[in-house]
């Protein structure tokens, strides 16, 4: 069972698409969520990984500090700590789709208005790239 997730963040940084030999693409990145917590603003961090054609779209397009909408699971990533053996845990994001998201300008600054990656001159206001499910990926090919 996978909880899905839709979260509307700020990139840390500027993602990098990783190509492997096999093929597989991924891309990891985190995002920045503002929330109220008793009147003080609060900055939750979300860890994200994305694969394929996603992973190479986002790679590609964003930049540290644009805005994006994603839509997709929350699983955990599990490993053991080198030093001390211990197991960890932390949550993830595999991204299923995406929204491109902008601020419009300051009279309309907060209204948000979301692209399609693609160039149809049909786009409309809520499309979205929807990835295809995450490759198995083989951990030989993993660099950390």
């Amino acid at each position: 069972m996978t909880g899905n997730i839709s979260i509307l963040g700020t990139l840390g940084k500027t993602p990098e698409a990783l190509h492997y030999e096999s093929g597989t693409i991924i891309c990891e990145f985190s995002i920045a969520v503002n929330r109220k917590v008793k009147g003080e603003q609060v900055t939750d961090w979300w860890a994200v990984k994305s694969f394929g054609k996603t992973a190479e779209i986002i790679g590609q397009y964003f930049e540290k500090g644009h805005q994006i909408l994603i839509h997709g699971e929350l699983t955990q990533d599990h490993w053991a700590d080198k030093s001390t053996g211990e197991k960890r845990t932390k949550p993830v994001i595999i991204v299923n789709s995406f929204d491109f998201v902008e601020r419009r300008s300051d009279s309309d600054r907060d209204q948000i208005t979301s692209h399609n990656h693609s160039s149809s001159s049909e786009r409309s206001q809520q499309s979205s790239y929807t990835s295809p499910k995450p490759p198995t990926v083989d951990l030989d090919e993993v660099p950390f």
